[in-house]
């Protein structure tokens, strides 16, 4: 739509008692374009980590499936997308001009001149001057007038949605395990690309939550997760050829082990093994100016707490010194057991006579917050902080964030100098 004759802007100057030295150097005419539309387009406000994203190349991506909120991602966060209404009527235009900025005036008079070639409307912006050359007057076009838009929201998604995708296809160790996948519809092959279709978070999280908190291998460019019966086989062999030779909980030969157990179990599958139950001596030994590429140390941490999961899920409940006895028995020579290494996985109450122990793992939970919580107090009417962190902790962006939703969902009270936690309508 051109704009008007500069007689025309004369005559509105005129009638509104504006003087042509009051104007800026280049003020701005807006008016309807001949493609206004009522809703073709959405606003998106951005923060200043979502623009530095681009400075480095990154995409941003909506994800989310048909039932999910949709969230905004860049390759390393995720952003929960929050529909915010306005009074004010903002308005979408096709170009805009800041008079003060000198640069921004030099391109927009360059326009007047030439058209660009690819913009996608047919008319040039124009700039028509009303003072013979010190004031312009520039024709901008309202594309669409919209009262809302998007604000995007950093958030820590919650991950646990992963185990749920894998499981189905989780690896078993038998020889027909491919093709037992290639048969089955509803057992495809999970990648990183399916993962990214279906799970509303970033590319650089999904990664590090796999590495950290599932354990997993690939096949042929596929995800599987190791099926937990089988991994505690594998493992539970890996222990005893270690006591078979006699050897303490640290100098284990990587090799030795792997050579004795061939045939039981791939090469490489053993070798995940150290790598999620063992600890490299190399840097100790390399400190000690040797070198041993072989030798490993258990990790107790990571071995105790697999195999005090691995008793929980026998049984809906265990008295807590039974339980106690049962796992200690179950970790190799020269490790000790600790209720902090099963947080997350079980929940325990030193109140019932006699104490109890039982399953309770956290990506079984909700991921909406306000049912995750109903479900944390239906299962114990009150908490310790340390009890309850590790069951909100995965969906907190940070320490505050999770002091706020404690604060929101829930009221404090003290029994005998100790602060517990328990729901807030709770009589």
């Amino acid at each position: 739509m051109s704009s008007r004759s500069t007689d025309e802007l004369r005559r509105i100057l005129a009638s509104a008692k504006v003087s042509t030295e009051d104007l800026l150097p280049i003020s701005q005419e807006i008016t309807f374009d001949a493609n206004f539309s009522g809703a073709d387009l959405q606003l998106l406000e951005l923060e200043q980590e979502i623009l530095d994203s681009f400075a480095v190349g990154d995409r941003l991506v909506i994800r989310g499936e048909d039932n999910d909120y949709a969230v905004l991602c860049t390759d390393n966060s995720t952003f929960e997308l929050k529909h915010v209404e306005t009074s004010n009527s903002l308005l979408i235009l096709k170009k805009i001009f800041y008079p003060n900025d000198e640069e921004r005036k030099q391109s927009m008079m360059g326009q007047c001149e030439d058209q660009n070639k690819n913009d996608d409307y047919s008319e040039p912006e124009t700039l028509v001057s009303v003072t013979g050359g010190k004031q312009f007057i520039g024709n901008i076009s309202i594309l669409q007038i919209t009262h809302s838009y998007y604000e995007p929201c950093k958030i820590k998604p919650n991950l646990a949605r992963l185990l749920h995708i894998l499981e189905p296809s989780a690896y078993n160790g038998s020889l027909a395990d491919s093709e037992e996948i290639g048969r089955c519809n509803h057992l495809e092959p999970i990648t990183m690309d399916i993962l990214l279709d279906k799970v509303p978070a970033s590319k650089r999280e999904i990664e590090d939550y796999i590495q950290s908190n599932l354990r997993t291998i690939q096949i042929d460019g596929t995800i599987r997760l190791i099926e937990n019966d089988y991994l505690f086989q594998a493992l539970s062999q890996v222990l005893d050829c270690i006591d078979s030779l006699s050897w303490e909980t640290k100098d284990i030969k990587r090799d030795v082990v792997i050579k004795e157990l061939n045939g039981l179990h791939p090469e490489f599958i053993l070798k995940k093994i150290f790598q999620w139950f063992f600890i490299s001596q190399v840097n100790e030994y390399e400190a000690q100016g040797s070198s041993s590429l072989e030798l490993y140390s258990m990790n107790k941490y990571e071995i105790s707490r697999f195999l005090g999961e691995v008793i929980l899920k026998t049984g809906r409940r265990f008295t807590l010194p039974d339980f106690l006895l049962a796992w200690g028995e179950s970790v190799p020579r020269g490790l000790k057991v600790n209720l902090n290494q099963l947080e997350g996985i079980a929940v325990t109450d030193v109140e019932s006579t006699p104490s109890i122990i039982w399953y309770f793992p956290e990506d079984s939970l909700p991921e909406t917050i306000t049912e995750r919580f109903a479900i944390l107090f239906e299962t114990k009417s009150k908490w310790k902080l340390d009890d309850i962190m590790p069951y909100i902790q995965n969906i907190c962006v940070s320490a505050q964030n999770a002091s706020l939703l404690l604060t929101k969902h829930s009221r404090v009270h003290n029994v005998r100098g100790i602060k517990y936690y328990a729901a807030k309508h709770a009589k």
